[in-house]
């Protein structure tokens, strides 16, 4: 699982910072509890495509 994480973070790690800092920057215009609540929704989902996007060896699937 480690080279998998990795592998994602080696090609959409831009993606993955875009994405927590526009879901803090928006949460904090909400609320200040939604801005905390996003890097906590957003980190699972990331390891969920980094399973399903490359094997063990951290190689691209398909």
């Amino acid at each position: 699982m480690q080279r998998q994480i990795g592998a994602l973070l080696r090609d959409a790690w831009w993606l993955m910072l875009a994405a927590i800092g526009v879901g803090v920057l928006f949460g904090f215009v909400v609320t200040p509890l939604l801005g905390c609540a996003v890097p906590v929704v957003l980190i699972p989902v990331f390891v969920y495509f980094a399973l399903l996007r490359y094997d063990q060896t951290g190689k691209p699937r398909g």
